[in-house]
């Protein structure tokens, strides 16, 4: 996994695919100005047809109150987008297991696949290292199986 850069005031900035923000979620932004904190309260999903047919996603975020009473914030962004998110250390450990859980799970189901008759034990295994080794180095699913194959 890469490591998640901290900022000066000792939390985590992590670029995230925008679909994967919710209400609570604190933004980085740059609206001319330097960084700002981004407090979303609101996400909406739009989808339009556009003139070839086809249909543009975009997401609205709104902001929460903003300081001295301004009018809140809102982002319209495409499907696709990246959003720079801020994290504090509990959720930065949740981040770390989720992303271990998913890859340990690519790898167990990958050995299955791979080989019919194998045990739980060895898909097990072969799940741990994926996900704690392999992957890391840098190995691709197939690479990493025949890397343990031949041990």
């Amino acid at each position: 996994m890469p490591e998640m850069p901290r900022d000066s005031r000792s939390h985590y900035v992590l670029k995230v695919p925008i679909d994967t923000i919710q209400p609570g979620n604190s933004l980085v932004v740059d609206r001319g100005q330097g960084r700002q904190l981004f407090q979303v309260e609101e996400v909406t999903l739009h989808s339009k047809k556009a003139a070839d047919g086809k249909h543009a996603t975009t997401y609205t975020l709104t902001s929460g109150p903003v300081a001295g009473g301004g009018k809140p914030w809102t982002m319209e962004l495409p499907a696709g987008s990246t959003v720079t998110r801020l994290l504090g250390d509990a959720e930065v450990e949740e981040y770390k297991r989720n992303a271990r859980n998913s890859r340990y799970a690519a790898g167990y189901h990958y050995a299955q696949l791979q080989q019919s008759d194998i045990t739980v034990v060895d898909q097990k295994r072969f799940g741990d290292l994926w996900a704690d080794r392999y992957s890391a180095e840098g190995l691709t699913l197939p690479q990493a199986w025949e890397t343990y194959k031949s041990h």
